[in-house]
C-alpha cells in the first residue's frame, strides 16, 4: 500500500470473504477500522474507502480467532 499516512495508524489488518467479494481492512491501535478495500474476482479494487468505524461482529470474531490461533502457535 502506498499510503504512508494510513499505514502509520494501522496496528493490524484482516482479509476475509464476504458474499461475492474479498475485503481487506486496516485496524488502528484503538481497534477501529480506518481503511477498507473490496475486490471482486480481480486484483483491481472495486471499492476503496477511508473511514473510521467500529468492527462488525464478524470482524471481531475473526480477529479474536486469529489472535487465539497465533497465541497457541507461539506457546507450542
Amino acid at each position: 500500500m502506498n499510503k504512508p499516512e494510513t499505514m502509520e495508524t494501522a496496528a493490524t489488518y484482516l482479509t476475509y470473504e464476504q458474499g461475492d467479494s474479498i475485503k481487506c481492512i486496516l485496524i488502528d491501535k484503538e481497534g477501529k477500522c480506518c481503511f477498507e478495500v473490496s475486490f471482486l474476482e480481480t486484483s483491481t479494487p472495486c471499492l476503496v474507502r477511508h473511514l473510521y468505524r467500529d468492527l462488525s461482529d464478524c470482524e471481531n470474531n475473526l480477529l479474536s480467532t486469529r489472535t487465539k490461533i497465533l497465541k497457541s502457535i507461539v506457546e507450542n
